[in-house]
């Protein structure tokens, strides 16, 4: 067996057969890679990647996420008064295909974000809250989430915010928030 340059390995996997479609996962690994490190010279990747092709991992976040929420709702009668409380399931269980391929997951980022939105502002007063984008995006979304129960005085839905430590049972849930009663219809 004849050794062969480096030099002619190289040209090999640039030129012929197959050649772009290395280059091109060779590039995605390489940026996707950028994309990872915190310097100022690689931020311009990220500012660039509109349509996120490129992935960022944030396994070793500086903060990391250590709680969870719930997003309850409960019917409100004409009298003023509420059926029970229910879960409105935003997260898809887990499944073994997940760790491959899992789209859903931005939801629970999602969720995140808009509760994070919504606990800065809820200090300031439920009439404000009601008036964020937070707000209207997480009402809408429970609007079509929710199937009314076919009774004549329901007039509308109240939503909680319920955060927990997950499966660290030792710590009891805490409501963070309570809204006013929302209409069944978005005006």
């Amino acid at each position: 067996m004849r050794a062969r340059s480096l030099r002619t390995v190289a040209m090999h996997y640039v030129s012929g057969r197959g050649a772009m479609v290395r280059l091109v996962v060779a590039s995605m690994l390489v940026a996707t890679l950028g994309t990872q490190h915190p310097g100022k010279m690689f931020k311009r990747l990220t500012h660039s990647n509109l349509f996120a092709v490129l992935p960022h991992w944030g396994f070793f976040a500086p903060n990391p996420a250590t709680l969870d929420y719930h997003v309850m709702a409960r019917f409100v009668l004409r009298d003023g008064s509420g059926l029970a409380w229910q879960d409105v399931d935003f997260i898809e269980e887990r499944r073994v295909r997940h760790a491959v391929w899992f789209p859903l997951a931005r939801q629970k980022k999602a969720l995140y974000d808009l509760v994070a939105d919504l606990l800065t502002v809820s200090e300031r007063g439920a009439e404000l809250m009601a008036l964020t984008p937070a707000f209207s995006v997480l009402t809408a979304h429970v609007r079509t989430r929710l199937s009314p129960p076919g009774r004549e005085d329901v007039t509308g839905f109240q939503l909680a915010i319920v955060e927990s430590t997950g499966y660290d049972t030792s710590v009891p849930p805490e409501v963070r928030i309570v809204t006013r009663p929302q209409p069944l219809t978005s005006r």
